[in-house]
């Protein structure tokens, strides 16, 4: 299709850019090339673990003294002790 056609040409476009701030030494190369293995290796363990840090912060602010969950919850068990206590 046409946009597939625009993407690629554009994609092409990008990679032909030179890249500002970047040696293209040698060492600059390796240490790319080491970068490039390490996320090759570990990718799946690094975003498991931002997953993991995201969620426990998540719910974090969920059940915060305040938050939302809490709330709800609270006005949940007080609700039924009101209507317990009623018709007890």
């Amino acid at each position: 299709s046409i946009l597939s056609y625009f993407l690629r040409q554009l994609a092409q476009q990008f990679r032909q850019l030179p890249m500002h701030g970047m040696d293209n030494t040698p060492e600059e190369a390796e240490r790319r090339e080491g970068m490039k293995v390490i996320f090759e290796e570990y990718s799946g363990i690094i975003i498991t673990a931002f997953a993991i840090i995201a969620l426990i912060a998540i719910v974090a602010l969920l059940l915060a003294a305040d938050g939302p969950v809490h709330t709800a919850f609270t006005d949940l068990i007080d609700n039924l002790f009101q209507k317990a206590s009623v018709t007890g």
